[in-house]
């Protein structure tokens, strides 16, 4: 007996079932395709960019079908462009195209049927846009036009459409105030579980306002500096929202930022993976074009954490980056300004050639810094000698390494923005009217227990100028080696004979 069905289902017939598939799929989901559906498209993006428009036009009922899917699902030509619904509202054009829309929708209807076709599609409208409703929320023509409307359509809607249904008992949902509705379950309860009771989808935006909410609710929970699993899986969840708004001042990730670096600023310090997390999402607060996010963050957090960072970088500079490079007095150079790190609010790493290769060679995750960051590290025109500016606020210092000068201004005299210095620029005649003062390192030496000793005298000296902007009670024996300290009475004599105080 012959097999009538070996060949089936046949290739005809598979191409038929998915295209019908893909039909039932774009209805289900609100989108739509066609001529005519592109017509309505067209006619929308003219209203909403042609001034002399002024009204959509309605010349049949199917239209309305079409402006909601539109509204639904039309973006830009360019990526990350807005979509068609924020557009209108930023121009303008939405409340006159909604007033448009219902009046249309109920001419030669009963009143109550049009209310049952529309209200399903206009809270769906509400739910996947909720992202461009929010930011009207509080205004007028969008709630006269939009909102107020749909809530009373919601009043009167007795269909069957259980999300409908649901958003008819749940006034905070079409109100805004999601932070009701998340507080009206269990703090532990999984989100997915209040999508369902919700009748809510993934896709939808009001469903992604809620995500947020719940997720920067356990950011705020968290303790300073705290990294697990659940955390790292936290941060992830949160990246995937570049571009979506806290509230009206932050972006949610901004707004993260901020709460971490609150928690972050009562132990003084932010630990390395927050660090990550915070410079891959917002970026370092010393360079210029970050300025902008920063700035929301607020700028107190924005001068702290510039300080913390500036203040770490400096002490890797004193301790690692420019020692052990035959500079035989670096090391006094490096135990006096230890001593100062904590007062710096800002700095500024300038290597030469040979620290740069060096850097290359043996810290190859630093030498990146300097390829990534040209604001922050920079590059100094010199084969031996690299340089460091510090900021203190009411001073600036660029110091050295090698046969460099130590140099003291009343204001930044270079811009920290360049990505490479010449060393001749720091005494340059254009910065000569705010350098206040420039000291050599050079210190005689005495004998002590039959060793040669430094006086420590370009030490004591700065250290006594200083005095009149940073901590006092910074001492003569806080900026001498461990070695020498015995030798603290005999250096402090010396001193006194040649007219400098030790105390």
């Amino acid at each position: 007996m012959p097999n009538f069905y070996q060949d089936f289902p046949t290739a005809i017939f598979k191409a038929s079932l998915s295209k019908a598939s893909d039909d039932l799929n774009q209805i289900g989901n609100g989108t739509q395709a066609g001529e005519a559906y592109n017509a309505v498209v067209q006619r929308l993006w003219a209203l909403a960019n042609h001034r002399q428009l002024t009204r959509f036009g309605f010349e049949m009922h199917g239209q309305v079908r079409y402006v909601v899917a539109a509204l639904v699902q039309e973006r830009g030509e360019v990526v990350g462009d807005e979509n068609l619904l924020t557009r209108l509202i930023k121009k303008s054009r939405f409340k006159a195209l909604m007033d448009e829309l219902l009046a249309f929708e109920q001419e030669g209807f009963d009143t109550n049927n049009a209310h049952q076709r529309l209200t399903p599609k206009l809270l769906n409208l509400y739910y996947q846009r909720y992202f461009s409703f929010e930011a009207g929320i509080a205004d007028d023509a969008v709630r006269s036009a939009f909102l107020e409307p749909l809530k009373q359509m919601l009043n009167r809607y007795n269909g069957h459409n259980r999300m409908t249904l649901l958003a008819r008992s749940n006034t905070p949902l079409i109100g805004g105030y999601l932070d009701k509705v998340l507080h009206g379950f269990d703090d532990l309860k999984p989100l997915d579980e209040i999508r369902t009771e919700l009748v809510l989808s993934n896709n939808h935006e009001i469903f992604q306002r809620l995500r947020l909410l719940r997720l920067l609710a356990n950011i705020r929970a968290l303790r300073a500096n705290q990294y697990d699993a659940q955390v790292k899986q936290l941060f992830a969840d949160v990246k995937q929202y570049p571009h979506v708004r806290a509230n009206t001042q932050r972006l949610i990730l901004e707004e993260c930022v901020r709460e971490m670096l609150l928690k972050c600023q009562a132990t003084h310090n932010v630990g390395a993976r927050w660090q990550h997390f915070i410079f891959e999402t917002i970026g370092d607060p010393r360079a210029s074009k970050n300025t902008q996010a920063w700035q929301r963050v607020g700028a107190e957090l924005h001068l702290w954490y510039r300080g913390i960072l500036s203040r770490g970088d400096l002490r890797e500079f004193l301790e690692t980056m420019t020692d052990g490079q035959g500079d035989a007095i670096y090391q006094y150079r490096k135990q006096f300004w230890l001593q100062y790190v904590d007062y710096a609010v800002n700095a500024k790493i300038m290597l030469g050639r040979t620290a740069l290769s060096r850097l290359r060679r043996q810290t190859p995750d630093m030498h990146q810094r300097f390829i990534d960051s040209p604001e922050t590290y920079s590059r100094l025109d010199e084969a031996e000698r690299s340089c460091v500016f510090i900021d203190f606020g009411e001073f600036c210092v660029i110091e050295g390494t090698h046969n460099s000068k130590l140099r003291v201004y009343r204001a930044c005299p270079i811009n920290l923005r360049s990505p490479s210095y010449s060393y001749t620029s720091f005494y340059a005649n254009n910065v000569a009217p705010i350098l206040l003062e420039d000291f050599v390192h050079i210190s005689a030496e005495i004998r002590w227990a039959g060793d040669s000793v430094p006086t420590y005298s370009w030490q004591n000296k700065v250290r006594v100028y200083l005095n009149q902007w940073v901590n006092p009670t910074i001492r003569l024996q806080d900026v001498m080696l461990n070695e020498h300290h015995d030798a603290l009475p005999k250096i402090s004599d010396y001193l006194l004979r040649n007219n400098q105080n030790p105390n």
